[in-house]
């Protein structure tokens, strides 16, 4: 009896593996597969122009029932995203991985569907950064397709940026025009590469190319180097001829920031306006006082696109007059908006990639390259303006090129433009094109400051195609550029700098504290120019062309925003997405919708290949062989 009870207990445990499918171990070097119909997955989708939200953004709405059911199988079934003219649909995913993440090595995102792509758009396959916070191009295509395709896009490295604190990894889907921005820059701090900053805004050809300067508020020495990376993440070719860090010490209780020209300034004693109001004379106050996540920006339900003035917002500042005005200093922290950013890309869709005899003519024509460059600094820039008593006076024009991180800003104000005891200041451009965080003005008397130029002591570019240093290229400004493709990297370090004593001898016996602060600026100098992938009938698209360059008041925003002339909608469709995680180490979670339904216990007595290292499953196999032995 107590064998016939044993071998009960063996049927039981069978008949258990062989109907129900117990899962075997997950081997080391696996696959685990993620889908719509996995556990706490979901989909969301919206309409839009501008650019895509973080995926926290209330503006998702999940997918129903029927959508949802249309996104978990290949088959026949698909969703139909159609947008209407002048706009296109965003789609996100959202996954939640088992794996531990210090176990995987391999992140891929399969997508398959296809989109029609009018008027010159790309259908673009996203990942969203944690760390950034941004998304990040994995791929995209500007061909027009008319059935499913197949997009397998792929992440090996930093892969810990890309699934958060819960687990959940998130994908994204657009069909709307790439973006075109500028390289980033990252900084370590000894645990995480943060993005500080993008290089040489509005750079966009060759001509233009000069050099930005970068704060890095995040930069820290570990082990005797500064560490930071230039990348190249965007649909667009960037040119970077020098690369530079400055080390600046200044006593404590200031700041430092340069100009455009790159001359240093330090603030001690920055004031808010006493009154910040929008286009529409609504308060906005509250908006800029502090460096936090409350910002001011254009609201198009408010703008009657009808009227050409609502196609221009911004800010009217007053500040009073405390201080010498020789001292004034305006600082900002704003960034530029991704429908800035798109509407380059979508004048290049003019252009298209099969006229590059027209781009050449645009770069070594004086004539078309002002042309272009009056355009640009006129429509795209920030443009600023001081009140003179009598009219809006315009000095000066803000390369604010951020796309992702708020970007610090600073211009020295011509004292002469200073009278009376306030000083009002209009910062103007394209609705919806810029955000503002803070706005300050300082009139301090400036204080000592040690600056230290240094040039990289190691630079290691990687592509796709190969690693390479890349150190002479960047050490002068020469006919030596680095190229950088969609993907590329620079990684570079620069040797930390000790402190001079002579220097803090110098602050103390001025009055100043003895404790210093240190700050890191990154010149970078090059140019960019958005990759193009549609072709174009440049003689049928000149006329456009020649009315943005004439400055035609309110052309340009009219054409950007989509209301000078109706594009045709276009439609995407979606058939089925899954994420695929490669791991190295036994998983504490298999993924049942890929494990096989029948058979897995037998197989776990009888197939050696399933390399048992668990001693409870070997005595367990042990205990059944020795039953089989027995006579019951």
């Amino acid at each position: 009896m107590k064998y016939k009870s044993w071998l009960i207990v063996l049927v039981a445990f069978f008949f258990y593996g062989f109907f129900l499918g117990v899962p075997a171990p997950i081997k080391a070097n696996g696959t685990s597969f993620y889908d719509l119909n996995s556990t706490d997955s979901n989909a969301y989708q919206m309409v839009g122009s501008f650019g895509v939200p973080p995926p926290t953004s209330v503006s998702w709405t999940a997918y129903t029932g029927a959508q949802l059911t249309n996104a978990r199988h290949l088959d026949a079934l698909r969703n139909s995203w159609a947008a209407p003219a002048n706009s296109y649909y965003y789609l996100l995913y959202r996954f939640k991985i088992n794996e531990n993440i210090s176990d995987i090595t391999k992140i891929d995102f399969d997508w398959i569907g296809y989109d029609n792509l009018e008027g010159g758009k790309c259908l673009t396959r996203l990942i969203w950064n944690k760390n950034t916070p941004a998304w990040e191009s994995l791929g995209t295509d500007c061909v027009a397709q008319s059935s499913d395709q197949e997009y397998i896009d792929s992440i090996n490295s930093n892969l810990e940026d890309y699934i958060d604190s819960s687990g959940y990894i998130y994908f994204g889907i657009t069909g709307g025009y790439v973006s075109g921005s500028c390289p980033y820059i990252y900084s370590y701090d000894g645990q995480n590469y943060t993005l500080e900053d993008e290089a040489y805004s509005f750079a966009i050809l060759k001509p233009w190319q000069y050099e930005s300067f970068s704060l890095l508020e995040n930069l820290k020495p570990v082990n005797g180097k500064y560490r930071l990376k230039l990348t190249e993440e965007l649909s667009e070719v960037s040119k970077t001829n020098r690369l530079k860090l400055w080390v600046v010490d200044h006593p404590q209780g200031s700041e430092i920031l340069p100009d455009f020209a790159g001359n240093l300034y330090t603030i001690s004693a920055p004031i808010s306006p006493n009154k910040a109001v929008d286009f529409k004379g609504k308060d906005q106050s509250q908006k800029i006082s502090k460096k936090d996540d409350q910002f001011w920006e254009s609201n198009l339900n408010e703008q009657d696109l009808t009227k050409i003035s609502d196609l221009y917002n911004g800010l009217v500042l007053t500040f009073p007059i405390e201080g010498k005005p020789e001292n004034a200093k305006l600082i900002l922290k704003a960034k530029e908006s991704d429908f800035l950013s798109k509407s380059w890309s979508k004048f290049l869709s003019l252009i298209g990639n099969n006229n590059t005899q027209f781009l050449e003519s645009l770069q070594n024509d004086p004539e078309w390259l002002e042309k272009v460059q009056n355009w640009v600094m006129t429509e795209g820039p920030l443009q600023m303006s001081i009140w003179n008593g009598q009219d809006w006076q315009k000095v000066d024009s803000l390369l604010i090129g951020n796309t992702k991180v708020m970007q610090d800003i600073l211009v020295k104000i011509d004292p002469s433009l200073i009278s009376g005891n306030e000083i009002k200041i209009k910062l103007s451009g394209l609705v919806t094109a810029y955000q503002i965080d803070y706005a300050a003005m300082d009139f301090s008397e400036p204080v000592p400051f040690e600056k230290k130029e240094l040039s990289p002591s190691f630079t290691q570019k990687t592509s796709q195609k190969e690693i390479s240093d890349v150190l002479s290229q960047l050490t002068e400004i020469d006919d030596q550029e680095v190229s950088m493709e969609t993907g590329d990297k620079i990684d570079l370090e620069f040797e930390e700098q000790p402190y001079n004593w002579r220097f803090l001898g110098k602050i103390i016996s001025q009055g100043y504290s003895p404790l210093v602060k240190r700050s890191y600026f990154l010149g970078a100098q090059g140019w960019y120019l958005t990759n193009i992938n549609n072709d174009a009938d440049l003689q049928k698209n000149m006329p456009t062309i020649e009315r943005l360059f004439s400055l035609e008041e309110g052309f340009t925003a009219r054409y950007m925003l989509g209301l000078e002339e109706e594009k045709p909608h276009h439609t995407m469709y979606e058939n089925y997405v899954e994420t695929d995680i490669s791991y190295n180490q036994i998983s504490p979670t298999p993924s049942p919708e890929r494990l096989p339904r029948t058979g897995n216990f037998l197989s776990l007595l009888t197939n050696k290949s399933n390399n048992l290292t668990s001693n409870f499953w070997q005595k367990i196999v042990e205990f059944f062989k020795n039953i089989f032995h027995k006579k019951i």
